[in-house]
């Protein structure tokens, strides 16, 4: 199971930024999925519940 966080991006012109967004998004530990929208200046992600052992 997974959250959707919804996050406002700015300074996206063109695919290669929308690559290095979504690339340095997906490096982060618990993320899923990524769907960026470059038009809307967005980003659609899908955090996993990380299960917390002590």
């Amino acid at each position: 199971m997974s959250d959707i966080t919804e996050l406002r991006i700015e300074g996206m012109h063109c695919a290669a930024c929308v690559a290095t967004v979504e690339n340095a998004l997906r490096k982060i530990n618990g993320v899923e999925d990524v769907i960026i929208n470059l038009t809307m200046g967005s980003a659609r992600v899908w955090v996993a519940h990380l299960k917390m052992t002590f």
